[in-house]
């Protein structure tokens, strides 16, 4: 009787060691990429503000700048919002220190991921803790090689107070 109890157990052992390596063989679920998007949004865009649909996450931090010509003119940092028609942000880089918005004429509109250190949570378990999740035409590997950035780039025209942007990606 012992030895059909030892040999019982034996039997236990040995198929416990078969389940762990089973798990171990078992693929290691990843998190999917993350498609980066962006549209200008011209019906938004009026006076001091542009207005720019994303399909980043709400709470996204992004560094934007407005350069005249090759001067720069003024910088801020927004966060991505989201209405009933989807997630944007709005920029008030147009505007001088005094309120005054910048003139009728053609600027550069360029805008980056903010730190990933200073990114909420919630958008750093969409987007990666380096952003590497992050696929599209605006996404680029850092310069370390540790993770994915965004720089956009484009030309914007403000004529009679409403805003326009080159490149096709206005509606």
């Amino acid at each position: 009787m012992k030895r059909l109890i030892s040999i019982f157990i034996c039997f236990i052992i040995a198929f416990s060691f078969a389940a762990c390596n089973d798990d171990a063989n078992k693929p290691v679920a990843t998190k999917a990429e993350y498609e980066v998007t962006f549209e200008f949004n011209k019906e938004k865009s009026t006076n001091a503000r542009v207005c720019v649909n994303t399909s980043l996450p709400i709470g996204t931090l992004l560094d934007v700048d407005i350069f005249v010509g090759d001067d720069f003119h003024s910088t801020e940092t927004v966060e991505v919002e989201a209405d009933i028609s989807g997630n944007f942000f709005i920029t008030e880089t147009q505007r001088y220190p005094d309120g005054d918005t910048i003139k009728d004429g053609r600027y550069i509109l360029s805008f980056k991921l903010a730190e990933m250190s200073t990114q909420p949570k919630s958008v750093l378990e969409k987007i990666g803790n380096k952003g590497e999740l992050m696929t599209g035409l605006d996404v680029y590997a850092d310069e370390s090689g540790n993770g994915k950035i965004i720089k956009f780039t484009r030309p914007i025209e403000k004529i009679d107070g409403s805003f326009t942007m080159d490149d096709g990606i206005d509606e």
